[in-house]
């Protein structure tokens, strides 16, 4: 039972902790990576989706090209939401 308190006060404090990121961030959609659906006729597999989850893009300071048809919007929306989950300081990125 007490697991089960802490374990939720450390999401809570996570939540909150990110809320203020994502509220300055202005994201069009609140989208995560979970909800991206893969596909062939999207251009978008899931091997890709998986290095641009770990955030490692933004530590090398790399940018990201999204193609037509993918849903570029919603995708990028969705992997701010991931950075600022992952690293709340990122604050000063463009979507």
């Amino acid at each position: 039972m007490v697991v089960t308190f802490t374990d939720a006060e450390v999401r809570h404090r996570a939540h909150r902790r990110m809320e203020p990121f994502l509220r300055t961030s202005r994201l069009h959609y609140r989208a995560a990576l979970p909800d991206i659906e893969c596909s062939e006729e999207r251009n978008l597999h899931p091997q890709t989706l998986a290095q641009l989850a770990d955030d490692a893009y933004l530590t090398r300071a790399e940018n990201i090209l999204i193609t037509t048809g993918c849903g570029k919007s919603f995708l990028a929306c969705a992997l701010r939401h991931q950075a600022c989950a992952n690293s709340p300081s990122q604050n000063g990125m463009n979507t």
